[in-house]
């Protein structure tokens, strides 16, 4: 039988059965975390959800800790799952806090060590083209002591600016006040 028949045959009984017609498209990427594809931090790499309901999977090592963002630019409509190690519980996921439909997850604090990340579509009948992009930058450094004896001194009167980088962050701040009155403290 020549190619062009096979070809031919296998369409007609794709169509015939229901089958998927893009379930005949080779899978670009992993669909599990035993075939996770590994990709660089920082790195580009194009990726397309060929069927409904497919995941790709990747997997990237963190050689050091620092501020990790992952996410996805293109026309489909992504989720996002991040996961640390061997932990089935996803440290972060997102929808579309990127451009347009896109996910986007940074972490602040993204611990040094392996790391997976779950792309798939927001609805089971997503398919299409996507590129994802992952990058590690120095992580920000903390403004402001996290405890009442590393606490910022500043005086009476003064403003004083801060920034929580963190989820979790606290900051302090130890000022001595000259003699009674009103005190007035705002955010």
């Amino acid at each position: 039988m020549k190619a062009w028949m096979k070809a031919a045959a296998v369409l007609c009984v794709a169509y015939l059965t229901g089958w998927p017609m893009a379930a005949l498209a080779q899978d670009d990427h992993g669909n599990t975390r035993a075939t996770a594809t590994v990709v660089e931090a920082p790195s580009t790499t194009a990726g397309r959800l060929e069927t409904r309901g497919d995941k790709d999977y990747f997997r990237f090592e963190l050689p050091s800790a620092g501020r990790l963002t992952v996410q996805t630019t293109g026309g489909t409509d992504t989720y996002g799952r991040l996961f640390r190690g061997s932990s089935t519980t996803a440290v972060e996921s997102d929808d579309d806090d990127g451009a347009g439909t896109n996910f986007r997850i940074a972490l602040a604090e993204a611990q040094a060590g392996t790391w997976y990340l779950e792309v798939r579509g927001y609805s089971t009948t997503t398919t299409g083209p996507y590129t994802l992009q992952v990058e590690l930058t120095e992580p920000t450094p903390d403004d402001h002591g996290n405890t009442r004896a590393t606490a910022t001194v500043v005086e009476a009167p003064s403003t004083t600016s801060g920034r929580l980088e963190t989820r979790g962050d606290k900051d302090y701040f130890r000022f001595e006040l000259p003699s009674a009155g009103r005190l007035t403290v705002q955010t």
